[in-house]
């Protein structure tokens, strides 16, 4: 998992600033580690997810008798972050199956101008 695709090349990534309009972006981990922010529809289009590293953990709530952690997939070959017990039910789930050929956990966060519309997809599979 190394960065952002977009249409089969990496992207280094010149950001859209926060903010910049009312269309839904999508905030992405860059290939140097940096957060790029898209429109949607383009990010939904050319960059595969599946690769992508996630773009912010998964909280830890004090008292709870589960937290979140990262699963090693024989699919990817790399962990994959998972926030809960039914989240890693379906991250094992999903690395069985033969018809899935990758998995991510929290690659991409949506947003519109200033307002954050939560996380988005916590788990992707292609």
């Amino acid at each position: 998992m190394g960065g952002v695709i977009l249409d089969g090349e990496a992207v280094p990534g010149a950001a859209v600033p926060v903010g910049a309009g009312r269309v839904v972006e999508a905030v992405v981990v860059g290939a140097g580690w940096e957060l790029m922010q898209r429109p949607w529809p383009q990010v939904a289009a050319s960059v595969r997810l599946e690769e992508c590293p996630p773009v912010s953990a998964f909280p830890v709530v004090p008292g709870k008798r589960w937290g979140p952690g990262w699963w090693w997939s024989a699919t990817t070959g790399a962990h994959v972050v998972h926030g809960s017990a039914a989240m890693l039910t379906q991250v094992m789930l999903l690395d069985r199956d033969p018809r899935v050929v990758g998995l991510a956990g929290r690659p991409v966060r949506l947003v519109r101008g200033l307002e954050d519309l939560g996380q988005g997809p916590n788990r992707v599979g292609r």
